[in-house]
């Protein structure tokens, strides 16, 4: 059974939370940390499997706990539950090992079901697919070179839309100037190679690998998708696998 340590300032759904988990049959949940620091100090003493955390804490915000515990050994899994997730926060909590975002307000069912996915997807023993070698794996079969820029800007684009499947929509605040920001870039350039990225894959990939990711779209008189259906739709398929890798486990 998963241990799992819930840091969220808010008693009441924090409780709910904890009566979802436990109603599953299987998680423990050892206990409830209403501050920063206090999550900290759990996670170092009791080492849980799995934290599920909201980003406004008291005392120590999540991105700091985030910080905090890096080190802890065995890592739990992370989960982000939060009302404020900017493109700042989705990415810093991206690059934290934060397995999926998560917008409140959510009831504590849906969120019970999400930990039990990600539990499943990416387990503490290493079993499961590893999120940037699936990505980088997609991007091959497509036809996506390696050895262009926009090939490295297509692997930070997918990994923010599994973790925020509502970045795809906001391309340009959710997308394009976060990545800029992490590659010191100015946000056009992105915007450009990915569509380069995309353009060389539409021109030299396998017709019939296309059209199994994107179907229709692969037609002389369509054209090859914009940035934003590319990321959406790959983004999509690629979190379908993952949940394809949970049910087997």
């Amino acid at each position: 059974m998963k241990t799992v340590l819930i840091a969220d300032a808010d008693f009441v759904f924090a409780k709910q939370l904890s009566r979802a988990l436990e109603e599953s049959g299987t998680f423990q949940v050892i206990d409830m940390a209403l501050t920063g620091k206090l999550a900290v100090r759990m996670v170092e003493e009791r080492h849980p499997d799995i934290l599920v955390m909201d980003i406004l804490l008291p005392e120590l915000d999540g991105l700091s706990v985030l910080e905090e515990i890096r080190s802890a050994v065995p890592p739990p899994i992370v989960i982000v539950t939060s009302a404020f997730l900017s493109n700042y926060v989705a990415v810093a909590a991206m690059n934290l090992g934060v397995r999926q975002l998560i917008k409140k307000p959510c009831d504590a069912a849906s969120v019970a079901a999400s930990v039990g996915r990600a539990c499943r997807i990416l387990s503490r023993s290493g079993i499961g697919y590893d999120r940037r070698s699936l990505i980088a794996n997609t991007l091959h079969d497509v036809g996506v070179p390696a050895n262009i820029k926009g090939y490295s800007y297509l692997i930070d684009a997918l990994e923010l839309t599994i973790v925020n499947p509502e970045a795809a929509f906001s391309m340009t605040q959710s997308i394009y100037v976060p990545i800029a920001k992490q590659h010191d870039v100015k946000p056009e350039l992105v915007s450009r190679a990915i569509n380069r990225a995309i353009d060389i894959a539409w021109d030299r990939g396998d017709l019939d690998t296309l059209q199994s990711y994107f179907g229709y779209t692969v037609s002389n008189t369509r054209g090859m998708p914009t940035n934003g259906e590319f990321v959406s739709i790959i983004g999509e398929t690629l979190r379908f696998q993952l949940d394809a890798q949970s049910a087997e486990q």
